[in-house]
């Protein structure tokens, strides 16, 4: 072993193309897994802290009294059952409320549940923007602005707290 050249295994590794391929092969794809990474943080909403970037969004939320969201929905479903506008209003207003529950239970930063809302970004919630326009509706409805909906536009809009409940993985 003493007499071992290794000057002949660098000019067998130099020489071959197949190992030369796979080396920039390995390189590009480093380059690329790179760019992948930075990305999904930009999507994410990088803002500052690594950590809470990498994890806060990614984790499955764990809510105390699952059973509860679910018996909390079936209460305002069975709202639309019934011929009367107000409980149709009830519905949503009470969708509304427990989706500021289960936003403020997972973490996103704000004070209040419209300040939430807005500091949500499509990288953390897919259905942020529809939650915005149900949260605005129910809001108005609240204040005046809107007196009634019907059937439809209710069912439509409790179909975007469901989305949010299906999307942070709550069984409703």
């Amino acid at each position: 072993m003493e007499n071992f050249d290794f000057n002949i295994i660098n000019q067998v590794v130099e020489a071959s193309w197949t190992l030369s391929f796979l080396k920039y092969f390995l390189i590009v794809y480093s380059v690329v897994l790179i760019i992948d990474f930075v990305l999904v943080l930009y999507l994410r909403g990088f803002t500052g802290s690594l950590r809470q970037t990498l994890y806060q969004s990614a984790q499955t939320p764990m809510y105390p009294g699952l059973r509860n969201y679910t018996k909390r929905w079936r209460k305002i479903e069975s709202h639309l059952e019934t011929n009367d506008i107000r409980y149709h209003a009830l519905a949503l207003q009470e969708a509304d409320t427990m989706a500021a529950e289960v936003i403020k239970a997972s973490g996103f930063q704000g004070s209040t549940y419209p300040d939430r809302l807005e500091h949500i970004t499509t990288g953390q919630l897919e259905c942020i923007e529809n939650l915005r326009a149900a949260h605005t509706l129910v809001a108005d409805l609240q204040a005046g602005r809107r007196t009634a909906l019907t059937l439809d536009e209710t069912r439509a809009t409790l179909d975007v707290y469901r989305e949010l409940l299906e999307e942070l993985r709550i069984e409703v």
